[in-house]
């Protein structure tokens, strides 16, 4: 399923789309999550912010970042992040920079 929230990347995917795309009903996907302890919204905000993180720790700006991921502009991007992780962008992203110092250009 993260596969398929990952190809879907930008375009405003829903549990319809990403059940669809695994050729499922809606009932037997959120049923499959459930057996594995886990929800969709729980899925969704791992994914992304598993995908965020990586962005970010690679230098990338908020900005570019938020545009990478399909979001309208940094604000709305903050916001998401802030929710699925606790912390501001900015915040993740200089606290991964002091961590693993700044990305090479190599």
């Amino acid at each position: 399923m993260r596969e398929v929230l990952l190809r879907k990347l930008g375009g405003g995917v829903s549990q319809e789309d990403v059940a669809a795309a695994l050729h499922m009903s809606l009932r037997t996907m959120r049923r499959r999550l459930a057996d594995e302890g886990t929800s969709y919204r729980r899925l969704y905000s791992e994914t992304y912010g598993n995908l965020a993180e990586e962005l970010l720790a690679t230098g990338l700006t908020v900005e570019d970042v938020a545009y990478r991921m399909g979001y309208s502009g940094a604000p709305s991007f903050s916001n998401a992040f802030k929710q699925w992780r606790g912390v501001s962008p900015g915040r993740f992203a200089r606290a991964a920079a002091e961590r693993h110092g700044p990305p090479s250009l190599a």
